[in-house]
Order: C-alpha cells, then structure tokens, then sequence
C-alpha cells in the first residue's frame, strides 16, 4: 500500500522486500497512471492543484470559502493541465482566460504590501508636514503681526493718556480761571458803580411802577414806532454779575486804541490834530463821560426772544444774549437788535401761563415780552442781506474785523453781533396793543401819572441823559470836543461841550 502526496519532493520509502513487487504495480490512479521506477520512485507522476477560494453562496449563505480544484502538474516540463480561469492572481483578479505572463512573481507577502502603502503614508505625511510648516508660518507672522499691533495700540493709549492727563490738568486750570473769572467779576461788581436808577432790591427783576419816571421813558421811547401800544408791566433787570461782566466788556471797548490813535502815536499825523481829535479824548474823554452817565458806543435798542423764556437771558450770569439761542436769519446766524420797537414786536415772547418766575405769574390774554437793551455796538459795517454771515467781515484799512454788521429790514435799522457778552437786557416790558385796559395801564398819560405821583423830581427823567446843572462855566478857548460818527468827527452840542471840558478840567 502506498500513498500519494503532493509534495514533489517527498519520496516514499519501503523495505527492499516489497521493493521488487513495486516493480510490477500499473494501475488507474487518481492523479493518472501510477507505476513506479526501479529506485522505487513514482514513474512520471500528476498532481493536483487546488485554488483556495472566496464564494458568494447566497443570500441564505452568504460568502464562503473552500478549495478548488484547477488541474494538475507532472514532473516533466510542460505537463501542467490547469484551467486558467479558476485561478486568482494577487494584485489581478480571477477569470483570466491566461497568466498575465510566464515569470509573474510569487511576492513575499508582508515586503508587498509594506511596499504598497508605505509610499502612500510617507507621501500624506509629507503633505502633512507641508501643511503645518506652512501653517506655522502664517501663524509665526500673525504673531508677529499682532505683536506689532499690539505695541502700536499700546503706544497710542499711552500717548492718549498723557494728553487725558494733560487735558485733565488743563480743564482743572480753566475751572480754577473761571472760578477765578467770577470772584474777580463779582469783586468788581461791590466795587463798581452801578446804574443810578437801580434800587437796593435783591430781586433781579424789580418792577417799575406806573407813577416812576423811568415807566414813562420806556413807554415813550417804545410808542414811537407801536401808537396803539400799552405797558401793562414792566420791570428793571438788576443782575450785578451781568452788568459787570457787561461793564468790563464796555472798558475794554473803550481803551481801544484807533488805527488814527495808534498813527498819532507813532508821530504820523501832525501835533494840534492828534490833541484835539484823538489823544487828549482818549486819555480823559471816554472813563470821564461814563461817570456821568454819558453812554459812550453804546446803543439803546429792542430784542425779542421769540419762543425763547427771557429768563434764560436776564438770570444769566455771564453773557445775557448768547450765541447758543442765536437762529439763522438776514444777515446769517448772530443776536439780532432793532432801532423800532415795531420790529421786535414780531419776535416778541408770549409768556406762559404758570411762568417759573413769581413776578411774571398771570399774564392776561394779548399780551407779549420783549427787552429794551444796552448793546455795545463797536465798529459797525453795512451790509446787503447775507445769510451766510458767522463773524463780520474785515476792515480793509485796519486788518481787523468789524464789531458789528448793521442793515435796514421791515423799516427798522438792524444790529448784528456775533459773539456773547455784548448786550444787556435792561428792562423787560409786558405789553399789550388796542384800547387801554384801565386794570392793566391806570394812567393815560404821563401828565396824568405826574399828578398823581409823590415820586416826580422837578426835572423829567429822560434816558440816556443825565441830570446835571445847565449853569456851567469853562474856559473853551483851546478849541472844542467831538466825537466818532457814521460820518466822522462831530462836535458836541453846546450843553455837551461845556460839561466835558467843565469835567476835563476838574
């Protein structure tokens, strides 16, 4: 008995004895005909090949796998009987109807498939590399970048703290001035005179009586321009730190000096005329006729607040008229003034009824406000309407700019300023047009109050002009006073003339 094996190189090995029978044996195998050869070897012997397989057995199944057999192969060369499409090829496939070729290789496997994907990892891990390298750049400059940014902004809150600091330093200056500003303005204040026709009332509005000869002035100065108008109350506006700050605007007006001053100065025009028209008027002229109630450069004229409360301007301490209310108008945006009370009148102010003021409680129904007021007129120009205007134009001659711009509008002259400061509301006046309510307005005439009145003196009180004995007596041998017009140099009347020199000479 015997066995047959697949392995070609194994030999099957039996006693000398049975050797010889072997000899004899020939007989239908299952791999071919089996005979065997002296040495007791198999005489051209077959052997099968078998493919292990991966099958789909079904869905009952599903996949299967088994050995297949695909033919045989002898030890002679070109004996192989194998059907070809049963084989799987590695890397190929099964099916083939022939070998991809007749040396195809046999690999190892682990060296093959460490081959396949190791290029592969090595190529994604480089990609990878690139991809952080690059990543780190951008990062690194970003960094870089935000760092730079960093100290730029850094730079620039410090700079922005030491100008907080700087700016800090400097509104405690400018707080420490105004405070300053107002003790000066309110020394000055217990120091300055003020108007003579003030009374030793704490309120700042004082009402004037029907029965005073100041009511009758404002009335009269007022019915020159409205012949139907009726004051059903007035009041004088008594704030010290106003007129002082007002005041000391008007001196310094004053103490300026012309450009024909600033030439006779520097020796340009001849001696008599710079003594007589600027120098000596200059030194004496202007702080002496301020004390005897002379105005100098100021003017007399009506305001109207419109929707504006007047309280806002006479409880102001500062500048009265400010730029903040100031609308746009003919001649731009600026603090309107009128010569005509009829002007004013349609901007005057219709009070309410709960005013927060309680002496202007109750107004009755018709009845308006607005302000006769000091105003500081300066060096004006006229102008054609121009709403453009912020400041008033340059004075060629001079290189400096008007103090007022004036004009004529609705029948009334006009002033313009463009700055606070250069007003004060020196009475208030309620009034009312048509037939006199007796209630409101008790006498028709000043004639009529006159004789009603204990308070009359024996001259009438007239604005603007002072009460001063006529009987004078001055040597007015060295020439005469004038002063500066529209139109030039004028001479005083001969009243004027005699107090000005009677009051140069003291």
């Amino acid at each position: 008995m015997y066995r047959e094996h697949a392995n070609p190189y194994l030999s099957v090995f039996v006693p000398m004895s049975p050797r010889l029978k072997l000899l004899g044996l020939d007989f239908e195998g299952v791999s071919g005909r089996v005979r065997f050869t002296a040495n007791g070897d198999r005489e051209n012997p077959q052997f099968s090949i078998f493919n292990y397989k991966l099958w789909n057995a079904g869905e009952t199944m599903g996949e299967t796998t088994s050995w297949v057999d695909v033919g045989s192969v002898g030890s002679e060369i070109g004996s192989a009987a194998i059907d070809i499409r049963e084989v799987c090829f590695a890397d190929v496939g099964c099916g083939l109807n022939s070998a991809p070729n007749d040396s195809y290789p046999v690999p190892d496997p682990i060296p093959n498939k460490l081959a396949r994907w190791v290029p592969t990892v090595i190529s994604i891990i480089a990609v990878l590399l690139v991809g952080v390298t690059f990543r780190y750049i951008l990062v690194a400059r970003k960094k870089k970048e935000l760092a730079s940014q960093m100290t730029a902004i850094q730079k620039k809150m410090e700079a922005m703290k030491n100008i907080d600091t700087e700016l800090m330093d400097i509104g405690q200056i400018v707080e420490e001035a105004k405070k300053r500003q107002a003790s000066l303005i309110t020394k000055r204040a217990a120091l300055q005179d003020t108007p003579s026709t003030w009374s030793d009332s704490l309120e700042t509005l004082v009402p004037i009586s029907p029965e005073d000869e100041e009511y009758w002035s404002v009335f009269t100065k007022m019915r020159e321009t409205l012949p139907n108008v009726h004051i059903s109350s007035l009041w004088r506006v008594q704030n010290s730190s106003l007129w002082s700050y007002y005041s000391f605007h008007k001196v310094i007006w004053e103490r300026r000096i012309s450009t024909d001053q600033a030439r006779c100065i520097h020796g340009r025009l001849s001696i008599p005329l710079c003594l007589t028209n600027y120098l000596l008027p200059l030194l004496y002229r202007k702080d002496r006729l301020e004390m005897n109630n002379i105005p100098s450069n100021e003017r007399r004229v009506w305001h109207g607040t419109s929707s504006l409360d007047p309280s806002v301007v006479y409880n102001d301490q500062m500048d009265g008229f400010m730029m903040q209310f100031a609308a746009e108008g003919l001649w731009g945006r600026g603090i309107y003034f009128a010569d005509k009370a009829a002007y004013s009148k349609n901007y005057s102010h219709t009070p309410a009824k709960k005013s927060q003021t309680n002496a202007r409680q109750n107004p009755k129904k018709g009845e308006s406000e607005m302000f006769l007021a000091r105003l500081l007129v300066g060096k004006e120009t006229k102008l054609a309407q121009n709403r453009s205007l912020t400041v008033p134009p340059t004075d060629s001659s001079s290189g400096l700019k008007y103090n007022s711009v004036t004009g004529h509008t609705n029948g009334s002259q006009v002033w313009i300023v463009y700055e606070n400061g250069r007003a004060y509301p020196e009475y208030l006046v309620r009034y009312y047009t048509g037939s006199r309510d007796a209630s409101r307005s008790p006498y028709e005439s000043k004639a009529e109050a006159s004789k009603k009145s204990k308070k009359w003196k024996t001259s009438d009180f007239e604005l603007d002009v002072p009460t001063i004995s006529t009987q004078l007596n001055a040597d007015m041998s060295h020439g005469f006073w004038e002063y500066l017009s529209d139109s030039g140099w004028v001479a005083y009347d001969t009243f004027n003339q005699t107090l000005i020199e009677k009051t140069f000479q003291e």
